[in-house]
């Protein structure tokens, strides 16, 4: 019994060192954005590390990565600049660093790296808050001007919001003005009925959104405690966003963590990963967190993930393969270059080639065309087929 035992544990490890052996190895790591510059603490950015395999495919490690800051002049650690949150770059004072993103390969057992710079400035600078840009985007996220809440065409309880922020003027004054002034209160921002509902300290028809430990409460109530300024109404605004990556293949149950970049009308760009609102389109393929972390959920099959940030929005693609193989000359000439990739890389393969007597069946010919095709003397095959009888005048169905 033993020496069975003794055996089967020798073929297991093989059968392990065998798996292990064959697996992809890493190639190379990569972080994006390479250069960093944050102008205020209320800045914040969202690295992304692509894990370079052996076979080709690309792997999320934004999460698997070790990080390590370190500051650009002179020696010591980076922590007192910046800090990384599982993947996202945190400031914390002046300065620049250097960020290293390393992960240990599991076949070779090699370290590989990739580093980015930051630069952190006018970090104890309070800044004055503007409602379109810092107080909206909350509003939105929080889901408060959606059509099932307050912006709906008839409001909520005598809340009225525009949907999606669409009229910031009108949201301001519903805000400020509007119940005689109780949803936002400067001498004591805690007491705003904003902050009281939306926290769940008093009772509120849409739940608790949000709580006193979170950056929209931080935020909300530090604009009150400004005297909730309405900002400069030439500031600029954002004009698009850009959603990275724009497309990912992920095998089985996988993650994938998202990038939001705001462009804005002065041509200046801004990370706002966070502050961004998803939503997967294919709940059963794939789901979405607030924070732009996309996981697969096992099933084969194409998913899209709408990104909405101030009334602008844009689409991530992510793909589930097939498990099986593709058996060689699966993909016969086709001249579509596009759809041997997006077939090949999702392990799909193409239907077996199509009789002419099928052919035929999918298209209804003259009598006379059938027969024709069959007693040319070239036959001409299925290219001669669609040079003929498909090529004429079809003869409607029942005809």
């Amino acid at each position: 019994m033993l020496r069975k035992s003794l055996i089967f544990a020798f073929f297991a490890a093989a059968a392990s060192v065998g798996v292990a052996e064959d697996a992809p190895r890493i190639t190379e790591v990569t972080i994006e954005p390479h250069e960093v510059t944050l102008t205020n603490a209320d800045q914040s950015v969202q690295f992304l590390v692509t894990l370079k395999m052996s076979d080709g495919t690309l792997r999320d490690g934004t999460r698997q990565v070790e990080y390590k800051t370190q500051l650009t002049e002179g020696s010591g650690s980076g922590d007192g600049v910046a800090a990384v949150e599982r993947g996202r770059l945190v400031p914390k004072g002046d300065g620049a660093i250097s960020v290293e993103a390393s992960v240990v390969d599991p076949v070779t057992k090699q370290t590989v790296v990739a580093s980015a710079r930051a630069t952190v400035r006018n970090f104890a600078v309070e800044r004055e808050l503007h409602f379109v840009n810092d107080i909206e985007p909350i509003l939105t996220k929080t889901g408060c001007n959606t059509g099932g809440c307050h912006g709906k065409a008839s409001g909520q309880n005598g809340f009225k919001l525009s949907l999606f922020a669409f009229e910031p003027k009108f949201d301001y004054d519903a805000l400020v003005n509007e119940a005689h002034g109780r949803r936002v209160f400067p001498a004591s921002p805690e007491e705003s009925l904003i902050l009281k509902k939306a926290t769940g300290t008093i009772v509120h028809g849409g739940g608790t959104r949000f709580d006193e430990h979170s950056e929209a409460y931080k935020m909300l109530s530090r604009w009150i405690a400004q005297g909730v300024p309405y900002g400069d109404e030439k500031a600029p605004t954002v004009q698009s966003i850009e959603v990275l990556p724009r497309e990912r293949l992920l095998a089985g149950v996988g993650e994938q963590q998202l990038r939001v970049v705001a462009h804005y009308t002065d041509g200046s760009f801004q990370d706002v990963t966070r502050q961004a609102e998803y939503k997967a389109q294919q709940p059963d393929i794939l789901k979405v967190e607030t924070n732009g972390l996309v996981s697969t959920l096992g099933h084969t099959g194409e998913g899209a993930v709408m990104v909405r940030y101030m009334g602008q929005v844009d689409v991530a693609r992510v793909a589930v393969p097939f498990s099986r193989g593709l058996p060689s000359g699966s993909l016969r000439a086709f001249p579509a270059e596009e759809f041997h990739r997006r077939t090949g890389c999702r392990k799909m393969a193409q239907a077996r080639h199509c009789p002419e007597r099928g052919l035929l069946r999918r298209r209804i010919p003259a009598p006379r065309q059938p027969r024709r095709h069959r007693h040319a003397a070239d036959g001409g095959g299925s290219e001669g087929l669609s040079r003929g009888p498909v090529g004429g005048q079809a003869r409607p169905v029942g005809g």
